[in-house]
């Protein structure tokens, strides 16, 4: 059984248990009938925000190692033209990038991988982070502040994993690449390291990031759980951050929903009330990604097989 057909089964049965739990509390799907219009539109428009300034965050890196320049604009374009490869494919998007950043602009595809890496690490530490600081805030229940510093801890202590060097004696030549391209990603993490100037840009996006997924889950909960709950707001937060760098299954179909259920319930809420708040959350996300995948494929050219003047300027 290949990997591709292990991941569709394991969709299925993800997205079978979600409507066999939706199924078995039906009288709890009527509060979507209570979602007001001006609220997904809120929600629309805060995940849009934080989907632009998500891509810039990784671009913050990018402009600093490419050979040749690229705006800003063109790598928005880039980041929302792939973004719904996800859909398809774990990792699909940045697949995708790495090609196209290799082919159009010369930049090695261990460079794109430790990017991906060094970005993903410190965006989820710094959010843990931020989610302590906002519980302490906020005074939020002991065993989500308890939870909270846990998952920050850890996340911190994947550091030194960053700074591992890899030696390329290898006699025989598979080792051999392989340790070499190892080694070529530990001296991207090094160098990505010691750019504090943009890891203090990427840690006040972070921060805003945070915040704007906080509000749009609390409005959710306000709506669909007829209660506002910041601190619940709060820890559900984490999940869908954690969703946009660990993808097990095709864009975690099924797995975040019950995740989120179950640590809705954790926190003494509805299990359905949880799903249904990552699935409207999911539905809204996707609607932001089509439309802006859309009007990226629209407005400039970014497939690989094409190749014009500006495909050979960053050669």
């Amino acid at each position: 059984m290949t990997l591709k057909v292990f991941r569709l089964i394991a969709v299925g049965f993800l997205l079978a248990a979600v409507v066999y739990f939706l199924g078995a509390n039906a009288s709890e799907l009527s509060v979507l009938a209570e979602l007001q219009l001006s609220t997904l539109l809120l929600v629309a428009l805060i995940i849009l925000v934080a989907t632009v300034l998500y891509a810039h965050s990784m671009y913050v890196y990018l402009e600093e190692l490419l050979p040749s320049k690229m705006s800003g604009l063109q790598w928005q374009s880039l980041v929302f033209a792939s973004r719904l490869l996800n859909y398809t494919l774990p990792q699909g998007a940045n697949i995708y990038r790495g090609g196209f950043l290799k082919t159009r602009y010369d930049l090695p595809v261990a460079t794109y991988v430790g990017v991906v890496l060094f970005h993903s690490w410190i965006f989820a530490t710094l959010t843990f982070w931020a989610a302590v600081l906002l519980s302490a805030i906020i005074g939020a229940e002991q065993k989500i502040l308890i939870a909270c510093v846990l998952l920050a801890v850890g996340a911190t202590l994947v550091a030194p994993l960053l700074a591992i060097r890899f030696p390329v004696n290898a006699e025989h030549p598979v080792v051999s690449w392989v340790v070499s391209r190892l080694r070529a990603l530990s001296e991207t993490l090094a160098r990505l390291g010691r750019h504090w100037a943009a890891s203090l840009k990427l840690a006040l996006i972070v921060i805003v990031t945070f915040l704007l997924t906080v509000a749009s889950v609390y409005l959710l909960l306000a709506e669909l759980n007829r209660a506002a709950d910041i601190e619940a707001a709060v820890f559900l937060s984490i999940i869908f951050t954690l969703n946009r760098f660990v993808n097990v299954v095709p864009a975690n179909l099924g797995l975040t929903e019950l995740l989120t259920g179950a640590a809705y319930e954790f926190l003494g809420g509805s299990l359905v009330a949880g799903i249904l708040i990552s699935g409207v959350l999911r539905v809204l996300e996707f609607i932001v990604a089509i439309v802006l995948g859309g009007a990226a494929i629209f407005f400039s050219d970014h497939r690989l097989n094409v190749a014009d003047e500006k495909g050979t300027t960053g050669r």
